[in-house]
Parts: C-alpha cells; structure tokens; sequence
C-alpha cells in the first residue's frame, strides 16, 4: 500500500478545513466564506490529480436515473435516524442543550452552511474515497470516508454524522456518482434553506430543540426514517447484485474485472 497515498486520502479533509479557517473569519458575513469553500473544494480535486490514486474514475451522473430519487429517499430517512442518534451522543456526554443563536443575517447563514456541506461531502467520497478504494477493500474506505466526514463535528456527534456520509460513502462505492452521494446527503444540506422559508417539520428532537436535556425524536417518526432508509436502499441493492451478477456472465475482459471487483470486495 502506498504510504504516499494512504495519507493524502487521511489528511485531505483535514487540510481542506485549515484552509477554511481564514476564508470562515474573513467572509461569514458576507457570503465570502461560501466563495471561499468553492475555490478550497476546487483546489483539492486539482491536487487530487497529481497527488491521489491513478482510479478508480469518478463521475458525475449515476448510469440510471432512477437511482437519484431512490438515494433521495434513503437520505431522508438516513437523516431521521442519524439526528435521534446525535440526541443520544448528546446525552451520553451530558452536554447542556442550547437553542441555536439566531444569525445576524439568515439568509448569508444558509448560504454558508450549505456550502460547507457540499465543499466536505465532495472531498469526502470525490477525493478521500476514491483514492481509499484504489488501497482498501471497500468497507475498510466507506469506514474511513465516514469517519473523515464526521471530524469538523464534538466527538460525541461523530456517530451522527459517520451515518450520514456513510451512505453517500456507499454510494459512491458502488457507483463512482459523485451527483447520487450528493443527492443521498441533501436532506441534510437543504435543512437550513427549509428553515429560512418556515417550512420545517416543528418534530421535538429533529428541528425543535429545548434548552437542558437533549430531546429524543418520537418513535413513530424514527420508524418513519427507517421505513424510508429500507424504501430507498432495496432497490439500489437489487440494481447492484444484478449489475454484479451481468459482470459475472460477462465473458472475456469484463468478466476479468469483475472478478478483480469482487476480490477486493473479501
């Protein structure tokens, strides 16, 4: 395994988020931090090339379409349950619940926000990932993507938040989409622009808060987000055992791929 590798695929995300730091004091005020998440994103996938693994390739376009409304429908209910498990993490810790401050300017805040998520989830899978897949097996790197993806969060939300890039982390192993792990991260990413326009659900523990002990979500609405995550996921399993199967069939080189795919999958 190449060391060279192995720590650019650990310290990118790290990296990625010191050069954020000065853009975050300099800008958060006036949108000049979500400029600077582009450039810091666009710059690492710029040194990705010189400096990450040769493959596997990555893409933005999934082969179906249809799997962009399935990763939406997984995300959400991905989203539930992870915010219920922060609200354990939290009161594990004992950590004093206080509502949110409310920004100085809502919208800029959003805006921010967004950004932030978007910049780290396409580092994640589209940089981290990808050059872990070309050295691990690919539970060893959807393991390694989420916990990178959970580092800019209180140690005790890292399994919040390792739940929810590891589906995109998923995703993106099997597929090379970087637009599906966006789409399976959205539900996350869209919660601050649904608070800007007043359209949040108001359910105690996801979006309501109280100032104290932390809130636990209602069961119903848990069972919700795993009826949504098994919704979501069962087709996208049922696509990849029967695209995994048509490798198997297929003679001559692809066949020869597929065989090195499911080596590394032992």
């Amino acid at each position: 395994m190449p060391l060279s590798l192995m720590l650019w695929a650990l310290f990118v995300v790290p990296l990625w988020a010191l050069l954020l730091l000065p853009v975050a004091e300099a800008g958060a005020a006036n949108g000049g931090f979500a400029l600077g998440v582009l450039v810091v994103t666009a710059a690492a996938f710029a040194a990705d090339r010189r400096l990450g693994a040769p493959g596997p390739a990555r893409h933005f376009w999934p082969d179906r379409a249809r799997w962009l409304p399935l990763g939406l429908l997984a995300g959400l209910g991905m989203t539930i349950l992870a915010s219920d498990l922060g609200n354990i993490g939290t009161h594990l810790a004992d950590v004093t619940v206080q509502p949110p401050e409310a920004p100085d300017d809502p919208r800029i805040a959003a805006l921010n926000a967004t950004a932030f998520h978007i910049g780290l989830l396409l580092v994640v899978v589209g940089v981290a990932e990808r050059t872990l897949l070309a050295i691990h097996r690919p539970w060893t790197a959807i393991a390694l993507a989420a916990l990178l993806g959970a580092l800019p969060t209180p140690l005790y939300l890292w399994p919040q938040w390792a739940l929810l890039v590891g589906l995109p982390a998923w995703l993106f192993r099997h597929t090379r989409a970087l637009s599906l792990a966006l789409v399976a991260y959205a539900p996350t990413v869209l919660l601050p622009l649904l608070d800007l326009v007043g359209l949040t659900p108001g359910v105690p523990g996801f979006d309501l808060v109280e100032a104290g002990a932390p809130v636990f979500q209602p069961i119903w609405f848990d069972l919700l987000g795993a009826v949504l995550v098994a919704a979501g996921v069962a087709p996208l399993l049922a696509d990849f055992e029967a695209e995994r199967r048509a490798l198997d069939e297929t003679p001559g080189d692809a066949g020869d791929a597929g065989d090195e795919e499911r080596g590394a999958d032992r």
